[in-house]
């Protein structure tokens, strides 16, 4: 696959992460002031968004392979 094809890969899997955030907060509520959150929560969301990242990586190698 063309560096191209993988950065724009990146893009759309970055912007449906981006989207799926933003309208679960919003549909909650959420309005999120960054000098506000805590450390603890912090540390849970890098926990969370890495989790994604490491399904999408993983959803995409598996694509390759077929």
């Amino acid at each position: 696959m063309s560096k191209k094809k993988k950065n724009d890969h990146k893009e759309v899997y970055d912007k449906v992460i981006d989207m799926l955030v933003n309208t679960t907060l919003n549909r909650h509520g959420v309005k999120l002031d960054k000098n506000k959150i805590d450390q603890k929560n912090k540390e849970e969301l890098k926990k969370m968004v890495e989790e994604l990242k490491n399904n999408v990586n993983s959803l995409s190698k598996t694509e390759k392979e077929e």
